[in-house]
C-alpha cells in the first residue's frame, strides 16, 4: 500500500524540449537530460582514457551565456567536433554533479545527443575561467590507495546517510532511493613522471564514480 504525497515539491516541472539558460541547471537534479543554448568559450586538448578496456576520447571546456558559465565534458565522437567561439544548441545533454558542482556531460554513445550551430547571443557574455596556464604531463601510476568510500546525493552530490533502502542528504534535505545514489571513491595516486629528464614522484588526490 502506497502513502500519498501531500507536500508540494520545492522544484518546478521542466519540459525536456525546453531550451534552458546556463543558470537553470543549478536548480535541476543531476542526471537529467536538458536542452541548452551556449557559446563555447574555451576548450582543452583531447585526452584518451581507458574505460572497460576500450579507449575513449575525452575533452573538457567551459561554455557561457549572458547569465553565467559552466563546465562541459565531451566524450567519444563529440570530442574535437566543436571549435571555440561557436554558439550551439545542445539537445539532450546530461547534467552531472561532482562534489556539489554541476557540469554538463555528453553521452558516451553517438546519436543520444545532437549539437546544432545557431546564432550568437546579442548580449555580452560572462567571462570564464582561464585554463591556458594548466600544464599536463605524462605519467605512470605506481600505486593506488583508497582513502574513503561513500554514497552521494543524486541532486547536489553531497554525502548521504543510508538507512535500509532510503538515503538522506543533510545538505539539500532530499530523501531518495539508496540504489540511485552514486558510489564515490576517494583515492591517492602515486605517479612516476619524467620532469626535465629526471624521475619524480607525485601524489595526487582524486575521486572515482561507479
Amino acid at each position: 500500500m502506497f502513502t500519498p504525497i501531500t507536500e508540494t515539491p520545492s522544484f518546478s516541472y521542466i519540459n525536456q524540449e525546453q531550451v534552458l539558460s546556463i543558470a537553470s541547471p543549478t536548480n535541476i537534479a543531476a542526471d537529467q537530460l536538458i536542452n541548452i543554448k551556449r557559446h563555447l568559450a574555451n576548450l582543452d586538448s583531447i585526452k584518451k582514457i581507458i574505460i572497460n578496456g576500450a579507449e575513449v576520447k575525452k575533452q573538457e571546456g567551459y561554455i557561457n551565456d549572458p547569465s553565467r558559465y559552466i563546465k562541459i565534458v565531451l566524450w567519444g565522437l563529440y570530442a574535437d567536433s566543436l571549435q571555440e567561439g561557436q554558439t550551439c544548441n545542445f539537445n539532450k545533454i546530461r547534467i552531472r554533479a561532482n562534489y556539489g558542482q554541476k557540469y554538463l556531460n555528453t553521452p558516451k554513445k553517438k546519436d543520444e545527443c545532437t549539437i546544432e550551430r545557431t546564432e550568437h547571443f546579442p548580449d555580452a557574455l560572462v567571462e570564464t575561467e582561464n585554463t591556458s596556464d594548466i600544464q599536463e604531463i605524462t605519467a605512470q601510476v605506481g600505486g593506488v590507495k583508497i582513502i574513503s568510500k561513500y554514497n552521494t546525493c543524486i541532486s547536489c552530490g553531497k554525502k548521504v546517510t543510508k538507512k535500509a533502502k532510503a538515503a538522506s542528504c543533510t545538505a539539500c534535505k532530499m530523501t531518495q532511493n539508496a540504489k540511485f545514489c552514486r558510489l564515490l571513491i576517494g583515492f591517492s595516486n602515486c605517479l612516476s613522471s619524467m620532469l626535465n629528464n629526471k624521475i619524480s614522484s607525485l601524489v595526487l588526490t582524486s575521486s572515482s564514480n561507479q
